[in-house]
């Protein structure tokens, strides 16, 4: 069985499995870059045109809310869920010193601080997907997962929002990354080739 790592929409797994549901056993679970529980989500109207803006969105799940929905109603594995709330946690401003320092000696910690580095001082960008991918080889940089049922607003001003509702999808949701040091140290090892 595969462990699902989705950093963007869900549409294609969502896609592959309405044409293929057997393929469904052969998931053991999926970590899910997406959505925002109890902060602001990034649709922000001041960068992005009003008209679509939304307060609590996030573009993973913005981008196909209807696809995020088909598989919260469609599938049974279990979803552990890495909302802006544990993501934004990650920031890229205190790794930058020590990947620019490491960029000297290593390939690859060169390619990703020059990628970095294009954002690296505006305090909004986060490592949204890095943080998501590390809790594969390290749960126990993050709090335990909390259990909610959660379901996804497809239309409307709140469109790609998800939102608590007793009827929803239990899905267990990452709120925090109570290990910031040791994340920080594993990425840069990572980078060290």
């Amino acid at each position: 069985p595969l462990t699902m790592l989705v950093t963007c929409p869900v549409t294609a797994l969502s896609n592959v499995l309405a044409k293929n549901p057997e393929l469904e056993q052969g998931i053991e679970r999926m970590i899910f870059m997406g959505g925002a529980i109890d902060v602001p989500g990034n649709l922000d109207p001041e960068t992005i045109p009003k008209e679509i803006a939304s307060s609590g969105g996030e573009w993973n799940i913005f981008w196909d809310p209807v696809s995020t929905e088909w598989i919260f109603n469609n599938t049974s594995f279990p979803i552990i869920l890495f909302p802006l709330d544990v993501t934004n946690q990650a920031k890229l401003a205190p790794l930058m010193p020590r990947l620019r320092e490491q960029s000297q000696k290593f390939a690859y910690s060169k390619l990703a601080y020059e990628g970095y580095e294009l954002t690296g001082d505006e305090p909004y960008y986060c490592m949204w997907n890095v943080v998501t991918s590390c809790y594969i080889p390290h749960p126990e940089f993050f709090g335990e997962p909390v259990r909610m049922n959660l379901e996804v607003v497809t239309e409307g001003n709140e469109q790609g929002d998800i939102v608590r509702k007793s009827s929803g999808r239990e899905v267990g949701v990452i709120l925090s990354l109570k290990e910031p040091e040791e994340y920080y140290d594993y990425v840069l090892k990572q980078l060290a080739q």
